[in-house]
């Protein structure tokens, strides 16, 4: 009895003492900690707002997480038959979306790893692209994987997402290398990553400046270009590319699928519940959340540089960098990414009613539709008239009469029945429906029910001689950017990132502008043969090994790099623009600023109010002047193939009307139906304008 008393004691003192082992590794496990601090920090979270609130319901949820259990915790995902341990450690993290519930298809599906292990290490052993599955090196494995089930993901969309411009950066490349005589082509040959459409259509990726720029282990097949062009837009203009992440400067977002559909805040900081996640570190949303919904404040994060649609569309403009005006005595306050300047101005008419990018903007505008593209004009596939019709046809619409329609598969918000307008580019606006004889469209975050303007049959809108070759914009917009004189330069000396290696090499690139200003309209002819705002892009190199100093480059047709290209601006208004504001405005014709005389003898004289000679500029002519005014001399290029700036005929023929229009200043004026207005000009005698002459001198635009 007593060996058995013995006995019985010491293996109670082994089940102890192995019992305090087990207690005790636990604790020195991270997994311990991560749940020790997320209940810590989630008492003082509670503790804080109960003494701002002093409500019973917190203070209940305070007792409950003080009463939490330290243990071992998991998921069963009934879905795939199988249990995981990843919420032992990642305890306060938020289901990704109300459409992937955890508890539904676990975390494994997407981000890999072991599901059975705690240990941070075994856990992590197959993890899928690190923090993101949905970067484009590895999203064929999670957003493009066949679930466990057999369901097919999101493979489609992956494969268009890898022929979008947004990855491949194409335009932007071929321009940049274009402008810099890097290539005769205006059309792509590069792009961030090799690739290739259905089409037969392929694009390399961009060759490297220097060797000195490829890392060591950078296993891919390379070229050295020698280009310097190259090297700007791998240091410079690749930060918006959805290959690559980008935590901070003036593009703020993530990379693959994430870099739409995970919003991130200016701050680049993490401000969810999950320990694991350091909250002092950039680099990370704010919270673990995938959206559909995606708001205009994340298109802002990449669209606030080069044609800034996305600032402008909610209006707000970039300043020069003095930082006016000033803030109690300090620069202001109003800062974008970057630590740029700027103002607030009036926005697009679309935003003031509630919509945002994605209320216009397409699916396959905006992910691509497996087409390789050169320029951005040819991916979008939404325009004007889409929504609101041409002036003598309203928008297009299609009647869904079949429980079978492809359309309800691709569109659960739609149903047999609905009426919806389709694009011009063949594409469903899913959000824009028809009830009774009147479209309304429905905002794609809030449902906000916003009425349809069709401008066919209205009295503001009648097709005449002055309006048939305008785009809409071209009257219905309040401002756009244009930017003077930027000045790019390279210093050896110092290094920077590769985006597209995300390695730093040796060579940084920065830049100023000399001025920005929104208020000159220019014109010119889009590819669809109608007169269009346009937009500067003006960048004079200094790059000292290769003996650039504001180096301007020349092309065969001896423009210069200094370009202009057509522009969609996102300030579109009800009020449309004033018939002066353009045929009296030798800047909207391309001239540039100056003085505009006409003589008795139908002479017109121009005299611009800028040298930049005298400047000490590297070129001649005004920065805003397009073209001289007897245009035999065109100064700044054009990248667009299709895009053309006005020459003297057509600047004559603008300038000649702008006699008229200090009267005869109403669309709905006589004079301009049909072939009216030029029977009537030409039987004129100049002297009969000279009524006018002193009011059209005052109504010259400075």
């Amino acid at each position: 009895m007593k060996n058995k008393v013995i006995l019985i004691n010491f293996l109670l003192l082994i089940f102890s003492s192995l019992l305090i082992y087990i207690v005790l590794s636990e604790k020195e496990q991270k997994w311990y900690y991560y749940q020790e601090k997320w209940k810590n920090n989630t008492i003082l979270k509670l503790e804080k707002l109960y003494s701002e609130t002093k409500s019973s319901s917190v203070l209940k949820r305070i007792e409950r997480i003080k009463n939490f259990k330290i243990k071992k915790r998991s998921i069963y995902v009934s879905k795939w038959k199988r249990e995981e341990y990843c919420i032992t450690c990642h305890i306060g993290i938020r289901d990704i979306s109300i459409s992937h519930p955890s508890d539904v298809f676990g975390c494994v599906v997407c981000h890999g790893g072991d599901p059975l292990s705690v240990n941070v290490k075994d856990a992590h052993n197959g993890l899928i692209g690190g923090e993101n599955p949905s970067d484009l090196k590895f999203v064929n494995l999670s957003c493009g994987v066949t679930a466990p089930d057999g369901t097919q993901c999101h493979s489609s969309d992956i494969k268009r997402v890898k022929h979008s411009l947004m990855y491949t950066m194409a335009g932007v490349i071929a321009d940049l290398r274009y402008q810099w005589n890097a290539q005769e082509s205006k059309d792509a040959i590069f792009a961030t990553n090799y690739v290739k459409d259905n089409k037969g259509n392929v694009l390399k990726e961009i060759p490297f400046f220097q060797k000195e720029d490829i890392p060591r282990d950078y296993n891919k097949r390379y070229e050295i270009s020698g280009k310097i062009s190259d090297s700007h837009f791998r240091k410079f203009c690749s930060m918006c590319h959805i290959g690559v992440k980008n935590p901070n400067d003036t593009s703020n977002h993530s990379s693959g699928c994430s870099a739409c559909h995970v919003k991130y805040n200016n701050a680049s900081k993490y401000l969810g519940d999950d320990p694991t996640i350091d909250k002092d570190e950039q680099g990370h949303p704010p919270f673990h959340e995938i959206t559909a919904k995606i708001s205009h404040t994340q298109c802002i994060h990449c669209h606030n540089r080069s044609n800034r649609y996305g600032t402008s569309f909610i209006g707000i403009a970039e300043n020069d960098f003095y930082g006016t005006p000033y803030a109690n005595g300090k620069l202001s306050r109003n800062r974008l990414l970057g630590g740029r300047f700027f103002s607030h101005l009036k926005s697009d008419i679309h935003f003031k009613k509630g919509m945002t990018c994605i209320d216009c903007h397409l699916n396959r505008g905006i992910m691509g539709d497996g087409t390789i593209y050169s320029k951005m004009e040819y991916a979008v596939k939404i325009k004007c008239e889409d929504c609101h019709g041409s002036y003598s046809q309203p928008p297009e619409s299609y009647k869904i009469d079949r429980i079978n329609d492809k359309i309800l598969s691709e569109n659960r918000s739609l149903k047999k029945g609905d009426e919806i307008l389709i694009s011009s580019s063949g594409e469903v606006i899913p959000n824009v429906k028809r009830e009774g004889d009147k479209f309304f469209l429905f905002t794609k975050i809030t449902g906000k029910k916003l009425p349809v303007k069709t401008v066919a049959n209205d009295r503001n809108h009648k097709l005449n001689k002055c309006n048939k070759n305008l785009e809409c914009y071209s009257c219905h917009y309040s401002w756009t950017m244009l930017c003077y004189g930027c000045h790019v330069g390279y210093n050896k000396n110092y290094t920077q990132r590769d985006f597209l290696t995300n390695r730093k090499s040796r060579g940084m690139w920065y830049e100023y502008r000399s001025f920005i200003r929104y208020s000159d309209t220019v014109l010119g002819i889009d590819g669809r043969g109608k007169v269009s705002p346009l937009q500067f892009c003006q960048s004079q190199v200094t790059f000292p090994d290769k003996g650039y100093d504001n180096k301007v480059f020349i092309h065969e047709d001896n423009t210069t790099s200094y370009v202009v290209a057509p522009v969609q601006p996102h300030t579109v208004s009800k009020t449309s623009k004033k018939c002066d504001d353009c045929h009296n405005n030798p800047m909207a014709v391309g001239l540039g600023k100056g003085f505009l005389k006409f003589t008795d003898d139908e002479k017109i004289i121009f005299m611009p109010l800028y040298n930049s000679a005298k400047a000490g500029m590297s070129v001649s002519f005004p920065f805003e002047s397009i073209v001289s005014l007897d245009g035999r001399k065109q100064f700044q290029s054009v990248s667009n193939r299709g895009f053309k700036v006005f020459k003297r005929k057509e600047i004559l023929k603008i300038l000649k009307v702008g006699k008229c229009t200090p009267c005869h200043n109403s669309y709905g004026d006589d004079i301009y139906k049909g072939d009216k207005f030029w029977i009537y000009y030409e039987k004129m005698k100049i002297t009969q304008f000279k009524h006018i002459k002193n009011k059209l001198i005052e109504n010259i635009s400075q």
